[in-house]
């Protein structure tokens, strides 16, 4: 019900004449439009909020992600919400360890590996070396070859040495040569 009527109450609200046309077209009880609208609604409506507003909004969304009752398909579209943001350069002042978490419990691995390479990078953006056995330590217990095999994260690659990529470049072919048996 939440979650209904905050989407509808967006697309409603939104500074957007083309998102506020869509209300004409939608009934406050058709959810799907509004869901599928409910990214470019929220972004819409965020770039007009004042920061009391905003903060007060963040505070709202970090109950809604930390309570206990909320359903796994409201905290995916919270968490997708988050990643749209932070794509399009405007993310949401959550922290990325309650966000990765979060997307470890839904079971979105994609999303939880990405904050949780975010909570680990340094400064300088690199991920330390003791930090890289953490995000890789549940691969490690995988049922496949195929699922202990990590890649590096592309944005690091010319991190490492040319001897470190074919050690990797040995353990890729070795997984595939025993797939194969």
């Amino acid at each position: 019900e939440w979650m209904r009527r905050f989407s509808y109450g967006l697309l409603e609200h939104s500074p957007s004449p083309a998102l506020r046309a869509c209300t004409t077209a939608v009934d406050q009880d058709a959810t799907s439009i509004a869901l599928e609208l409910f990214n470019a609604s929220f972004i819409s409506c965020w770039s007009e909020l004042t920061e009391k507003y905003r903060d007060a909004l963040v505070h709202s969304l970090t109950d809604a992600l930390q309570a206990p009752s909320v359903p796994a398909e409201i905290l995916h579209v919270l968490l997708n919400l988050c990643e749209f943001l932070e794509r399009h350069g405007k993310p949401l002042p959550i922290p990325v360890k309650l966000l990765g978490q979060i997307a470890e419990q839904c079971g979105s691995w994609a999303k939880a590996l990405h904050w949780k390479e975010l909570e680990f990078k340094g400064q300088d953006g690199i991920i330390p070396d003791a930090s890289s056995g953490a995000l890789t330590s549940r691969n490690s217990t995988a049922a496949t070859p195929t699922q202990n095999v990590v890649a590096p994260p592309l944005t690091h690659l010319h991190h490492f040495s040319e001897k470190e990529l074919s050690v990797y470049d040995s353990r890729v072919g070795e997984t595939l040569i025993s797939l194969n048996q």
